[in-house]
Protein backbone atom coordinates (compact mmCIF):
# COMPACT_ATOMS: atom_id res chain seq x y z
CA UNK A 1 0.00 0.00 0.00
CA UNK A 2 2.83 2.29 0.38
CA UNK A 3 4.56 1.47 -2.42
CA UNK A 4 1.20 2.71 -4.08
CA UNK A 5 1.19 5.63 -2.78
CA UNK A 6 4.51 6.68 -3.10
CA UNK A 7 4.23 5.73 -6.56
CA UNK A 8 1.47 8.06 -6.62
CA UNK A 9 3.46 11.08 -5.52
CA UNK A 10 6.30 10.15 -8.00
CA UNK A 11 3.67 10.05 -10.52
CA UNK A 12 1.91 13.61 -9.32
CA UNK A 13 5.28 15.08 -9.68
CA UNK A 14 5.83 13.81 -13.36
CA UNK A 15 1.98 15.35 -14.13
CA UNK A 16 3.15 18.92 -12.75
CA UNK A 17 6.39 19.07 -14.47
CA UNK A 18 4.53 17.63 -17.99
CA UNK A 19 2.63 20.57 -18.56
CA UNK A 20 -0.38 20.67 -20.12
CA UNK A 21 -0.07 16.92 -21.69
CA UNK A 22 -0.69 15.59 -17.92
CA UNK A 23 -3.67 14.10 -19.28
CA UNK A 24 -2.43 12.16 -22.21
CA UNK A 25 -2.53 8.17 -21.85
CA UNK A 26 0.29 5.78 -22.36
CA UNK A 27 -0.86 2.09 -24.52
CA UNK A 28 -0.89 0.14 -21.29
CA UNK A 29 -3.18 2.75 -19.36
CA UNK A 30 -5.32 2.81 -22.05
CA UNK A 31 -6.15 -1.33 -21.25
CA UNK A 32 -7.22 -0.57 -18.11
CA UNK A 33 -10.69 -0.17 -17.72
CA UNK A 34 -13.20 1.47 -15.06
CA UNK A 35 -15.80 -0.67 -13.94
CA UNK A 36 -18.51 -1.06 -10.81
CA UNK A 37 -18.07 -3.80 -7.89
CA UNK A 38 -20.76 -5.89 -9.57
CA UNK A 39 -17.98 -6.34 -12.86
CA UNK A 40 -15.40 -7.96 -10.69
CA UNK A 41 -16.82 -10.66 -8.80
CA UNK A 42 -13.89 -13.27 -10.82
CA UNK A 43 -11.44 -11.04 -10.57
CA UNK A 44 -8.04 -10.96 -8.19
CA UNK A 45 -7.83 -7.85 -6.13
CA UNK A 46 -4.55 -6.53 -6.84
CA UNK A 47 -4.47 -4.46 -4.17
CA UNK A 48 -6.25 -0.05 -3.86
CA UNK A 49 -4.86 2.99 -5.10
CA UNK A 50 -5.99 6.66 -3.99
CA UNK A 51 -5.15 9.27 -6.41
CA UNK A 52 -5.38 13.03 -5.94
CA UNK A 53 -5.79 16.10 -8.24
CA UNK A 54 -5.06 18.80 -5.49
CA UNK A 55 -2.29 19.87 -7.09
CA UNK A 56 -3.96 20.17 -10.33
CA UNK A 57 -7.36 20.69 -8.93
CA UNK A 58 -7.38 24.68 -10.24
CA UNK A 59 -6.77 23.93 -13.83
CA UNK A 60 -10.17 21.21 -13.88
CA UNK A 61 -11.91 22.40 -10.81
CA UNK A 62 -14.63 23.82 -12.46
CA UNK A 63 -15.76 21.08 -14.72
CA UNK A 64 -16.35 17.80 -12.93
CA UNK A 65 -16.35 15.53 -15.51
CA UNK A 66 -12.76 16.43 -16.48
CA UNK A 67 -11.44 15.92 -12.48
CA UNK A 68 -13.21 12.01 -12.56
CA UNK A 69 -11.50 11.69 -16.30
CA UNK A 70 -8.19 12.69 -14.68
CA UNK A 71 -8.62 10.74 -11.50
CA UNK A 72 -9.79 8.08 -13.76
CA UNK A 73 -6.38 8.06 -15.29
CA UNK A 74 -4.35 8.51 -12.41
CA UNK A 75 -6.20 4.85 -11.07
CA UNK A 76 -5.51 3.28 -14.49
CA UNK A 77 -1.61 4.39 -14.12
CA UNK A 78 -1.37 2.85 -10.61
CA UNK A 79 -3.44 -0.24 -11.82
CA UNK A 80 -0.53 -0.85 -14.72
CA UNK A 81 1.90 -0.84 -12.08
CA UNK A 82 0.45 -3.54 -9.39
CA UNK A 83 -0.38 -6.04 -12.60
CA UNK A 84 -4.12 -5.01 -13.01
CA UNK A 85 -6.30 -4.33 -15.90
CA UNK A 86 -9.21 -3.01 -13.92
CA UNK A 87 -9.86 0.16 -11.35
CA UNK A 88 -13.46 0.14 -8.94
CA UNK A 89 -13.81 3.79 -7.67
CA UNK A 90 -14.88 2.94 -4.09
CA UNK A 91 -17.44 5.88 -3.49
CA UNK A 92 -17.36 9.69 -5.10
CA UNK A 93 -14.18 11.66 -5.93
CA UNK A 94 -13.85 14.22 -2.78
CA UNK A 95 -11.95 17.66 -3.02
CA UNK A 96 -9.78 16.26 -6.17
CA UNK A 97 -9.11 12.93 -4.12
CA UNK A 98 -10.79 9.47 -4.86
CA UNK A 99 -10.05 5.91 -3.70
CA UNK A 100 -9.81 2.55 -6.25
CA UNK A 101 -9.78 -1.30 -6.03
CA UNK A 102 -7.24 -2.50 -8.55
CA UNK A 103 -7.79 -5.92 -9.72
CA UNK A 104 -6.48 -8.13 -12.36
CA UNK A 105 -9.01 -9.68 -14.58
CA UNK A 106 -8.15 -11.26 -17.75
CA UNK A 107 -10.09 -10.80 -20.49
CA UNK A 108 -13.75 -10.86 -19.88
Amino acid sequence: MLRVKSLCGIVAAALLLSGCSWLGRTPPEQSVRVLSAADVGTCRMMGQTTVSLVDKLDAVSDNPAKVQQALNLLARRSAVTLGGDVVVPLGDAKAGQQTFDIYACGTH
